[in-house]
């Protein structure tokens, strides 16, 4: 895998340089690409924005209520996978 990615890079920069010294300004983000982060923050608006007291003190009690990590997710806008890691954080989860 890592290897994969590696070589992605590779012909990325190698892609970029050809382009150049056809007398092409590399573009800096491909237009029809969206990142990662924006793609997440359509479908959870508060995707990567730091959790305050508050919502860790509702996440636990939540939490202690049984609601899985979907639930939670909907209820504060975030990516179950950032559920996960925010629980394992509190240390109310192992994995």
């Amino acid at each position: 895998m890592f290897f994969a990615a590696e070589e992605a890079v590779w012909l990325d920069e190698r892609l970029g340089k050809l382009v150049e010294e056809a007398g092409f300004p590399k573009p800096s983000v491909r237009p029809t690409e969206v990142s990662s982060m924006e793609r997440a923050k359509q479908l959870y608006p508060r995707a990567y924005t730091s959790w305050t007291a508050q919502e860790d003190a509702e996440l636990s009690a939540m939490h202690a209520r049984g609601l899985s990590k979907n639930e939670l997710g909907e209820h504060f806008q975030r990516q179950p996978s950032a559920i996960q890691s925010r629980l394992r954080k509190l240390g109310l989860i192992k994995d």
